[in-house]
C-alpha cells in the first residue's frame, strides 16, 4: 500500500469553491462531504469546518475531502438558490462544464464523487421550512444500499429514510443521483432550519460524520462518540407514493399560522394550519388527509402560491 505523508490543507477551486483535504499516512478510502449546497442552511457549514480543525491527519487512514460551502453566491445572499442564474444546485448534478455558474459548480462537484468512496450531503431546512432530523439514501438495492442503511443508523438522527430512486433516464438532480449512477454509496442529512443554526445541530452534524468515518474505517473506533439509534425507520417501495413527492403547497397567497410542530403526529382530519390573508381575511383551512408524522413544516408567515407548506410520512 502505498504511503503518503500526512497532511492538512485548504484548496482553492473555481468558482469560489473551497475544498478542505485531510489526508492520512496511507492510501486508503476517501470520504467526501458536502455542506452549503443550499446557501441558507448553516449548519453543515459550521460543522464541518470544525470537523477539518478537530481531526488529526497522523490518525486518519485514507482521505477526508470537504466542501464547506458548495454554493458560494447563494451563501452571500443566504438563499436556497444562486443569485447569479437562479439555479437550485440541489437540482442540476451533474452538471455541465460549460452551461451556467450553477451547472459548472455541480460539475466540479460530481467530479469529486467520482473520486471518492463514499459521499455524505449536509442540508437543513433553510430559511423557510422546519425539518425533522433525519438522514437519508435511495434504495438501490444490494450490498451499496445495505452500507447506505448502516451509515444512516450509526449518523444517529432520529429517522432513517430509505426513499426510492428517481427512474434510470433521470439525467439532473441533486449531489445522490450521480453518486448512484457511479456506484458510490451516499447519504443525504437534514436537520431543522427556520432561518436557525444551534449549537445542538452543529454537534449532532460533527459527531455524525465522525460516526461514519469510524465505520469506514478512516479514523480510529473510539475516536468518534456511540449515536442514539433512530426512532423511527421508513423504506418507500414506490416512487409516486413517495411523501417527498406529495408535500402539500399553497393554494393560496397570504399569511400561514401553523398549528403543529414537526416530528408531531396528527390524525386524519386535523388542523395542521390555516392561511389568511394580509387582512386577516380566512383562506383555508389545512387539514391532515392522513394519519402521519410530520417531518417538513413551513416555518416563515408569507407564502405563495404553490409554496411547500407541510409533509407528512
Amino acid at each position: 500500500m502505498r504511503k503518503f505523508c500526512p497532511l492538512k490543507r485548504r484548496r482553492q477551486l473555481r468558482h469560489g469553491l473551497k475544498l478542505l483535504e485531510i489526508r492520512g499516512a496511507r492510501n486508503d478510502k476517501t470520504l467526501l462531504i458536502f455542506a452549503g449546497v443550499h446557501g441558507d442552511e448553516y449548519a453543515g457549514s459550521q460543522a464541518v469546518v470544525r470537523l477539518f480543525e478537530r481531526l488529526d491527519p497522523r490518525r486518519i487512514k485514507g482521505r477526508i475531502l470537504m466542501v464547506p460551502n458548495c454554493n458560494p453566491s447563494a451563501c452571500k445572499a443566504a438563499a436556497q438558490c444562486s443569485t447569479v442564474d437562479g439555479k437550485n444546485l440541489s437540482g442540476v448534478f451533474s452538471g455541465n462544464p460549460s452551461g451556467t455558474l450553477t451547472e459548472r459548480i455541480a460539475c466540479i462537484l460530481s467530479k469529486l464523487i467520482r473520486q471518492s468512496d463514499f459521499l455524505i450531503d449536509l442540508h437543513s431546512g433553510g430559511r423557510d421550512l422546519d425539518i425533522a432530523p433525519l438522514s437519508g439514501y435511495l434504495r438501490c438495492g444490494g450490498q451499496m444500499e445495505a452500507l447506505q442503511h448502516k451509515a444512516c443508523i450509526r449518523f444517529g438522527l432520529p429517522i432513517v429514510f430509505g426513499q426510492c430512486p428517481p427512474p434510470k433516464e433521470t439525467k439532473v438532480g441533486p449531489s445522490l443521483l450521480p453518486a448512484w449512477k457511479l456506484g458510490v454509496p451516499a447519504i443525504y442529512c437534514e436537520i431543522a432550519g427556520a432561518n436557525s443554526c444551534c449549537e445542538e445541530h452543529v454537534v449532532a452534524y460533527e459527531n455524525g460524520m465522525l460516526a461514519v468515518a469510524a465505520m469506514l474505517g478512516i479514523i480510529p473506533k473510539h475516536t468518534a462518540s456511540k449515536m442514539p439509534r433512530p426512532k423511527r425507520i421508513i423504506r418507500e417501495n414506490d416512487l409516486k407514493k413517495s411523501c417527498l413527492n406529495t408535500r402539500t403547497a399553497s393554494q393560496h397567497e397570504g399569511i400561514w399560522i401553523y398549528r403543529k410542530r414537526v416530528l408531531q403526529r396528527v390524525q386524519s382530519g386535523e388542523i395542521i394550519g390555516e392561511l389568511r390573508s394580509l387582512d386577516g381575511e380566512c383562506l383555508d383551512t389545512v387539514h391532515a388527509p392522513s394519519p402521519g408524522q410530520i417531518i417538513l413544516l413551513r416555518h416563515s408567515a408569507l407564502v405563495k402560491k404553490g409554496d411547500w407548506l407541510y409533509c407528512l410520512a
